[in-house]
């Protein structure tokens, strides 16, 4: 048998034994939601993505996003069933970073997750996007740098 005819259940056993091999660190959830995770799986061929991608909850499926992420409006848009996690602990704010974090939080009903560092220059802008609801929120973090 080759791994062509493996039934999609024996993939996804196989995907979610390499999920738990990164660990349940939260920087072990940035690899995992990253190129080197769950990413380069999706690219393999058109199954391994349909597998992957049906299986969201059981993967752990994120977008992630951490101040030196590119903006990902594509994947935004094209993965619009997964949550977002928005980590934006030790983040040089400039105006680049603020333009990714504020992408990251344009659909709020989707972030996860929210860690930032909060700087005096930019905090206005910051809370002002934070003062929306997040009902998918399970985490939130906020240190204020002077």
């Amino acid at each position: 048998m080759t791994v062509d005819n493996l039934p999609d259940e024996v993939l996804l056993e196989i995907f979610d034994l390499y999920r738990q091999s990164f660990g349940d660190q939260l920087s072990s959830e940035r690899v995992w939601n990253n190129k080197n995770g769950w990413f380069k799986l999706a690219h393999v061929c058109h199954n391994w993505r349909s597998v992957v991608l049906a299986s969201p909850s059981r993967l752990r499926l994120r977008l992630f996003f951490a101040h030196n992420t590119p903006t990902r409006a594509v994947a935004l848009e094209c993965l619009s069933h997964l949550p977002i996690v928005v980590d934006y602990r030790g983040v040089s704010w400039n105006p680049s970073a603020q333009k990714r974090f504020i992408s990251a939080l344009r659909y709020p009903d989707r972030v996860c997750r929210i860690a930032i560092n909060g700087s005096e220059k930019y905090t206005d802008k910051t809370l002002e996007l934070l003062d929306l609801p997040f009902p998918a929120l399970e985490s939130f973090e906020l240190h204020y740098i002077c």
